[in-house]
């Protein structure tokens, strides 16, 4: 929570009258200031630390946005475009607090003449590529200078502090820079166990999430509230190598079961320095080390997740662990994350707290809950924890959605298992890319879509929870967009799942037909349960499988080569 004076806090517990006050610096230097009869309508703000708001997660960024409307005559809206607002708030007669600022990115004139505003925060600006083919140990000092230089973004804490906040590891930055300036910060937030945002300042802070609650806020102080009829905790960090091997850091025991646990997973994070060719057991050793820390970072109370509407405090900050009293039946307290908020002047200040949910189906008060929706029951020890890389396809997609990613697994019981998708895209032109994940053939309704602009380097990430039952299943990944994937980990991890490998077949194992330049498979007549079918059949591509080509055969499943266009 944002420091402020007794005579602040004392001014929002009795209500006093809130004040805003503004400020506009064009790019040409000009300073336009914003007094409350400037500003119309009601000046409001957006800020969020997790990609979703009801998937709970860690290292991940989200853009803060504003938006205004003022009075301003004489002032052409495109000087505005590309200049900076700042906006304060006070309580009272109390000091004024700083709310933001933002970099103006849309301008608009309404019919009465005004000027709305929409801005949005530093994070906007991380999406820039990094072009540096340099090998060699990079500090975090270096990378932190990389990010300003091609930015313009300056960080909040410095270099030591950053250290001293992922545990005082001492370890060199890897050898290579990421993709991405984005993916240089966000790899940063996931060793601190925490998150990354705008400091109010216009510069990148990093911070953890919050242990003890800051505030308590009584049922006379809601306008509404909606929360889960479940508790949402962590029970431990694991990461995850790329290459078939999971280590899991469990937390401690010491506190009740929550209803719904996470484990949460890292992978693919370049200063996590393991040698995939290591042994197993020198793999663990190694990424516990880097674990541990985060572990005791993300080690925070189990909350209820749920939104409330409030009176409402801009002082409060993302991260910040607060206290709702009379709960859920109007007799108890709880805990409650703030992990995104949508604060309006002199409006309601809706707070929202993540857990195990996403988008439709969210267990409000008296909802449903199904297995198929929770992220993850408790890990169990007793079992083993296995990862299931699939295979990727990169290249250049079109708006024909491809399979991207495939693989299979088996497991002897029912289990809960985890899909990672992770792409690293450039685009080709304004787009939407979309990235779906299909289940024993089946579309999950979980899927990302993202905007694409062209030059843009992207990093599209999601994770993905499925109850699957015993036997073997496939799963894929497909996606469409006028971009280019540059890379893709897809990954299955799970308790007591096996990854299946697919048998190389030949042409004498199938009927096809070949017309055009291209070949239809129209039946299977070999003998694996676990085929991969050719690319190239009779001398052409394959682009056709027929809907009755596995139809009467003991295949499990089957590998789709790249290049298939349709499965009728």
């Amino acid at each position: 929570m944002l420091e402020t004076t007794q005579e602040y806090k004392e001014a929002i517990a009795r209500h006093e009258k809130h004040h805003i006050f503004g400020a506009i610096n064009t790019k040409s230097g000009e300073r336009i200031y914003l007094e409350e009869d400037v500003l119309k309508g009601e000046p409001s703000y957006k800020r969020q630390c997790t990609l979703s708001e009801d998937e709970f997660g860690i290292g991940q960024m989200y853009t803060g946005t504003a938006n205004i409307t003022a009075d301003l005559p004489g002032m052409r809206r495109e000087d505005l475009r590309g200049g900076t607002l700042w906006l304060e708030f006070r309580a009272g007669q109390s000091e004024f607090i700083t709310l933001g600022s933002w970099t103006i990115t849309d301008p608009r004139r309404d019919a009465s003449g005004y000027i709305s505003i929409t801005a949005s925060d530093c994070i906007s600006k991380l999406d820039v590529p990094i072009n540096d083919n340099y090998v060699g140990a990079i500090t975090l000092e270096s990378r932190m200078e990389k990010v300003t230089e091609l930015t313009g973004v300056t960080f909040a804490q410095t270099p030591r502090e950053i250290y001293e906040m992922i545990g005082g590891l001492s370890i060199y930055f890897g050898s290579r820079y990421r993709n991405s300036c984005r993916a240089e910060v966000a790899a940063i937030a996931q060793l601190i166990g925490g998150f990354a945002c705008d400091d109010r300042n216009g510069r990148i802070i990093f911070k953890k999430f919050g242990k003890e609650p800051v505030i308590s806020i009584p049922a006379d102080e809601r306008h509404g509230v909606s929360l889960a009829e479940y508790t949402f905790g962590l029970r431990g960090i694991a990461y995850d190598n790329g290459y078939g091997h999971t280590t899991v850091y469990p937390f401690g025991t010491d506190k009740p079961e929550p209803n719904t646990a996470a484990v949460i997973t890292l992978s693919g994070n370049p200063y996590m320095d393991i040698s995939p060719n290591q042994s197993e057991s020198d793999i663990d050793r190694g990424a516990k080390m880097y674990l541990k820390p985060i572990a005791e970072n993300l080690n925070i109370p189990d909350w209820t997740p749920g939104r409330i509407e409030y009176y409402g405090d801009p002082a409060l900050e993302l991260g910040d662990m607060i206290t709702i009293t009379g709960g859920i039946n109007g007799e108890k307290s709880a805990n409650f994350l703030i992990t995104a908020e949508n604060w309006q002047f002199r409006g309601a200040h809706t707070l929202i707290s993540s857990g195990a949910f996403e988008g439709e189906g969210s267990p409000a008060a008296g909802a449903p809950k199904t297995q198929a929706q929770q992220i993850v029951t408790e890990i169990n020890v007793t079992k083993s924890i296995a990862a299931v890389e699939l295979k990727g396809y990169e290249g250049v997609l079109t708006d024909v959605l491809r399979t991207v990613a495939e693989g299979g697994f088996s497991c002897r019981e029912e289990t809960v298992v985890f899909v990672y998708v992770t792409a690293n895209t450039a685009g080709l032109g304004a787009s939407e890319v979309r990235i779906n994940v299909l289940y024993d053939g089946v579309k999950q309704t979980v899927h990302a879509v993202e905007k694409s602009m062209k030059n843009g380097v992207m990093t599209i990430h999601f994770a993905l929870n499925i109850t699957a039952s015993a036997g073997s299943h496939t799963v894929s990944a497909e996606a469409s967009g006028n971009a280019e994937i540059q890379r893709i980990t897809a990954c299955v991890w799970g308790q007591g799942i096996v990854g299946e490998q697919a048998v190389p077949t030949n042409a004498s194992d199938y009927e096809y037909t070949v017309s055009g330049g291209s070949a239809s498979v129209t039946k299977y007549i070999g003998s694996s349960v676990k085929p991969s079918v050719p690319a190239i059949l009779g001398g052409a591509a394959v682009k056709v499988i027929g809907g009755t080509a596995f139809k009467d055969s003991d295949v499990e499943f089957v590998y789709i080569p790249e290049g298939v266009e349709k499965i009728l």
